[in-house]
């Protein structure tokens, strides 16, 4: 499993997501966006994000190991972080 998150500088909530999910175990790759003066990849991707109804980050992204998108959600989701987080 591969997890990419998209956040931007000095965001709590992606401090706290990425803390969650490092505890856990996972392997995080952080990909920082800058939203005030964004790249045109990033304006396309921030783009694609409001197309999804996201209006905050981060973005989260989890793929199977054969690269298929299988969970996204963003913002500070507790479910989400819970149910990759938890312990069996």
């Amino acid at each position: 499993m591969k997890i990419v998150m998209y956040t931007k500088p000095g965001c709590p909530k992606c401090r706290i997501t990425k803390n969650r999910l490092d505890a856990a175990g996972y392997k995080v790759s952080q990909i920082i966006l800058n939203v005030s003066q964004p790249s045109q990849y990033e304006d396309r991707l921030l783009k694609s994000f409001k197309a999804k109804g996201y209006r905050s980050l981060p973005v989260v992204q989890v793929y199977e190991k054969d690269n298929q998108l299988i969970d996204e959600w963003n913002d500070l989701n507790v479910d989400k972080l819970n149910e990759y987080t938890k312990k069996d």
